[in-house]
């Protein structure tokens, strides 16, 4: 991983774009996947608790073996950095959960895509980077296709002040998440600091989510399902943060990690019927509007990663 990230160097064409920027790409295909996989868990009643479990205990372990890599020892008085910054990222999941409990994902989803914007923002005031204009153009851009992809016309949506404000929330708290390893991580060294926060991650969802959901019961014909979706996204976390941390360029990984907004529209309209989507049977106006987020979704990419 280290290897793959040594250079951020800010890519000046196309022909010289650092592969590192190939890692949020495949985060977003990950996670679209991972999804699917939980999608399919869900006619089994499964918790998202123990779902949010599954997936933190995945990401735990996919970012512990960065430990042994660390060449410098630890400044345990800043114990509390990964300690916040676990917090940040189990509240931002926290509030999702809700968002999703309360409301509906056709608007949960486009508020989450706000965390670009505050990516942006927070990046501005708590780093020494500075969000060129390109990238704030690209991150509005960015929000605008969000919508645009998950936009369903003659829907009835209920709790829809609710879903807004927990899905802002959860936006807020995970760009703060990202934001806060750019910071923090360099002091700890990225080998250490991830690990620590994710083992903080995991202990909280060890105590929290029995609490809230029970002792977890998975039906024999839902543990493949679960088990890969956690493993998917764990893996796409894992790959997705460390790519923060060692590029320390949260606004542009977020950019292109936004596509998985792409990715989740074509996978159910190809492979929908697997999961007895409805969604794959839109109408022709809801299609063209999709198209052309698509459309605005890979102009942003191409904005932010050709500078």
């Amino acid at each position: 991983m280290s290897e793959l990230l040594a250079s951020a160097d800010s890519p000046g064409s196309f022909a010289t774009l650092p592969w590192h920027w190939l890692v949020p790409l495949l985060s977003s295909l990950l996670y679209v996947a991972g999804i699917m996989s939980f999608k399919y868990a869900t006619r089994y009643r499964i918790s998202p608790w123990h779902s949010s479990l599954a997936i933190n205990l995945a990401v735990w372990l996919a970012v512990l073996p960065l430990w042994s890599q660390a060449r410098t020892a630890p400044d345990w008085s800043l114990w509390w950095q990964p300690c916040l910054a676990a917090g940040c990222y189990w509240f931002g999941q926290f509030t999702t959960l809700l968002s999703l409990e309360r409301g509906e994902v056709s608007i949960a989803t486009p508020v989450l895509g706000l965390k670009i914007l505050f990516v942006a923002l927070l990046s501005t005031f708590l780093t020494e980077q500075v969000v060129s204009e390109r990238l704030w153009f690209a991150a509005i851009l960015s929000v605008a296709a969000i919508a645009l992809l998950q936009f369903r016309s003659g829907d009835r949506h209920h709790h829809v002040m609710t879903t807004i404000l927990w899905s802002a929330i959860s936006a807020l708290s995970y760009a703060l998440f990202d934001v806060l390893v750019v910071r923090w991580s360099p002091g700890w060294s990225k080998e250490r600091f991830l690990p620590l926060t994710f083992s903080c991650v995991a202990i909280c969802s060890l105590f929290v989510s029995p609490l809230l959901a029970g002792r977890p019961r998975i039906p024999r014909a839902a543990r493949r399902a679960v088990f890969s979706g956690a493993v998917l996204i764990g893996l796409q976390g894992a790959l997705l943060i460390s790519t923060i941390a060692w590029t320390g360029d949260a606004t542009r990984v977020n950019l292109i990690y936004n596509a998985r907004g792409l990715w989740g529209v074509l996978a159910v309209w190809l492979i929908g019927h697997w999961y007895d989507n409805a969604e794959q049977h839109l109408d022709r106006a809801i299609l063209w509007r999709r198209l052309i987020g698509a459309a605005i979704m890979l102009t942003a990419i191409v904005l932010a990663v050709w500078e």
